[in-house]
């Protein structure tokens, strides 16, 4: 038998050790439950698998960023399409989806066909894919966000170094 061999069972066996050793738990640990008290935050909602928590970690798993160019834009329908390599990507949006161009509050009318885009969306039940949050153009840098001038524009030097001569 060789080391690696030797080295593996014994490791295979540790955790045979340490999974019989350990209690399986399945909880959700929150920051603390302020209604019962308990300072871990181990209710027992949690303990008894709570449908409220299994639905709230399945639609933030539906959830996810999306990229693109677009293609058209329908306000009728309150849909938008999304070029894509292989096919299009559809996105229906509805009186809450959040839509920004420049940083600052849009409609869906305000895209224009070949802007960039980029935003949240979330598998719908019923297999359509609905936009969260929508923005149209580039992305803001977080200097022009902020009201701050770009770093690449000011001055550099430092005022608090000696002056070498």
């Amino acid at each position: 038998m060789s080391i690696r061999t030797k080295i593996n069972k014994l490791f295979v066996s540790g955790l045979l050790a340490v999974a019989t050793a350990v209690p399986a738990v399945s909880t959700v640990v929150e920051a603390g439950d302020r209604t019962t008290g308990d300072p871990y935050g181990v209710s027992s909602a949690s303990r008894s698998g709570d449908e409220r928590s299994t639905a709230a970690r399945t639609a933030r798993t539906n959830r996810y960023p999306i990229r693109g160019k677009l293609k058209s834009v329908d306000v009728q329908a309150n849909k938008f399409t999304l070029g894509g390599l292989v096919k299009d990507r559809v996105f229906v949006t509805d009186s809450q989806t959040v839509f920004t161009r420049n940083g600052k509050v849009a409609k869906l009318a305000d895209g224009v066909r070949g802007d960039e885009v980029g935003g949240l969306a979330e598998k719908q039940a019923d297999g359509t894919v609905l936009a969260i949050k929508v923005r149209f153009g580039p992305k803001p840098r977080q200097s022009e966000a902020e009201g701050e001038p770009d770093r690449k524009q000011t001055d550099n030097k430092r005022t608090d170094e000696p002056v070498m001569e």
